[in-house]
């Protein structure tokens, strides 16, 4: 797939979730945990369709399938928008983000590039924690006091006491 369709279908598919996504003004935390909840009870759902199939001998609904990772990619576009908002930058930077953080996850885990179940239990989570940092520091930087200082209250206190403008207010 070329990077051009694939950012089309990006900002479609953030398009959809910001257009459908409760128009009330809410507290972020809630919108970051109704993102996670609704991810959880989607996957949930496929997962209903494979137990069916296993223990049940029930045909594979492929639509249903589809249905049910549309719905994920709507919960998952609503972290990304407001992982957006947090750090002040795009759903595209963060996806970006997401997706480098992954590569570098897995690239230290399996050192050749394949998966092996030796170097799965053997990793080194460490030395994956800190290259995945580097790759997110300086989105946690834009964090910073006004004296250049970093802000002693935790991501997590921020995300609490930060509110949510709908993409309407914004504009």
């Amino acid at each position: 797939m070329s990077e051009k369709v694939f950012l089309d279908l990006f900002e479609k598919a953030l398009d959809t979730m910001q257009r459908t996504a409760c128009s009330t003004p809410h507290h972020t935390n809630l919108r970051i945990q109704h993102a996670i909840l609704g991810i959880a009870d989607e996957a949930g759902e496929l997962v209903q369709t494979l137990k069916a199939k296993v223990y049940y001998d029930k045909e594979y609904d492929l639509l249903n399938h589809i249905e049910e990772l549309g719905d994920l990619l709507w919960y998952y576009m609503m972290f990304i928008d407001e992982l957006s908002v947090i750090f002040k930058t795009t759903p595209l930077e963060i996806f970006t983000r997401i997706v480098d953080v992954n590569r570098i996850k897995l690239s230290h885990r399996y050192n050749n590039g394949q998966y092996s179940s030796e170097q799965a239990i053997k990793r080194d989570k460490v030395a994956e924690r800190i290259a995945m940092e580097a790759c997110v520091q300086d989105l946690f930087k834009r964090k910073v006091g006004n004296n250049g200082k970093e802000q002693k209250e935790s991501i997590k206190t921020k995300v609490k006491k930060k509110s949510h403008k709908t993409r309407n207010e914004e504009r």
